[in-house]
């Protein structure tokens, strides 16, 4: 498989830093959170890497969140921190000060008014708050 090759994941980290737009970002960001929630490849420290900095670029990028992106971040988060993540994918996270961005962005999402950000949050409140906790 592809994602066995061990220039895959150094390809994927070159892609978010080559390519940072929020397109790019969130596809690999995607394509890690997989990676990792199914623990395919060999390189885990190298892919929670690009996920982590995947994230951070989703977070950078994206102006208006949507359900769909916020869901995307919130499964990235989940498995770097949460229960399917490890103590190396938990240091990335802190490293990069990713938990505290994703409280910004949540308090920018709650204290809006638009019907896409209500229902943000009335969908994934709980989410968010467990992994905000971590």
């Amino acid at each position: 498989q592809l994602v066995e090759e061990p220039e895959f994941v150094a390809l994927v980290r070159r892609i978010v830093v080559r390519f940072p737009t929020q397109e790019m970002t969130l596809l690999v960001m995607r394509i890690t959170t997989h990676m990792l929630s199914l623990q395919l490849g060999s390189q885990t420290e190298g892919t929670e890497e690009a996920c982590a900095m995947a994230s951070s670029g989703v977070m950078e990028n994206t102006q208006v969140f949507n359900g769909d992106t916020w869901e995307l971040l919130l499964e990235a988060m989940d498995a770097l921190v949460g229960s399917r993540g490890s103590d190396s994918g938990r240091r990335i996270v802190s490293r990069l000060d990713l938990l505290s961005r994703l409280e910004e962005e949540w308090e920018n999402i709650l204290n809006k008014t638009d019907a896409v950000s209500k229902l943000i949050v009335k969908t994934f409140k709980e989410d968010t708050e467990r992994i905000l906790k971590r």
